[in-house]
């Protein structure tokens, strides 16, 4: 195959059907499409920076392959998670690591706490510098506060605290409701954030 016409010089398009409808990429298409802009995008410097180390597995190289996965487990309105059910301990796209979720819950796994912190993610020290502010993402753009705390050990505690009972308060709620597989919830319920986050 011409190289000129691989995805980011490794996917492959391998189906014999239009992969475009009015102009506009199939959703699979799209999200097999997006994967590797992840992974292998040059022109992104902080795109890149976030996605460091990532791949997509030699498997999904193959849109066939993946649009097989994607069959059977695309959720609507859903976006692509490689980190929630992982189980290589990689930054790798593949069956096994991957799983569909709200927006949302991508959001609070990946960015937690409060963003342009200077100090650790969700934890900020006040302008007399006495105390710390602890506060966590809510996985939509706001954030809940959570406390002050005298040193920076304590915010850490407090932080790592609040966000492992807020994830999985927030899964059991999204699997009650029927929102998330069982799958994606049993990962959930073993999140953990390093204290040295």
């Amino acid at each position: 195959m011409n190289r000129k016409k691989l995805i980011y010089g490794r996917g492959i398009n391998d189906v014999n059907f239009h992969v475009k409808v009015n102009g506009k990429h199939i959703n699979s298409y799209k999200v097999w499409r997006s994967a590797f802009n992840r992974c292998y995008a040059k022109n992104d410097i902080g795109h890149i920076r976030a996605y460091k180390d990532a791949e997509v597995c030699k498997e999904w190289w193959y849109y066939s392959k993946f649009l097989e996965w994607y069959n059977d487990n695309y959720i609507g309105g859903y976006v692509l998670d490689k980190d929630i059910c992982n189980t290589t301990n990689t930054k790798l796209y593949c069956p096994q690591n991957c799983s569909f979720v709200p927006q949302s819950l991508n959001n609070l796994i990946s960015n937690g706490g409060v963003k342009n912190s200077k100090y650790t993610r969700g934890i900020t020290k006040q302008k007399n510098g006495k105390k710390f502010k602890v506060a966590i993402g809510d996985g939509t753009g706001g954030s809940n506060k959570i406390g002050m705390y005298k040193t920076m050990d304590e915010a850490k505690i407090a932080y790592k605290t609040a966000k492992e009972a807020h994830v999985k308060s927030v899964a059991t709620e999204y699997y009650t409701n029927g929102k998330i597989p069982e799958r994606v919830y049993q990962a959930l319920m073993k999140y953990e954030v390093e204290i040295t986050d």
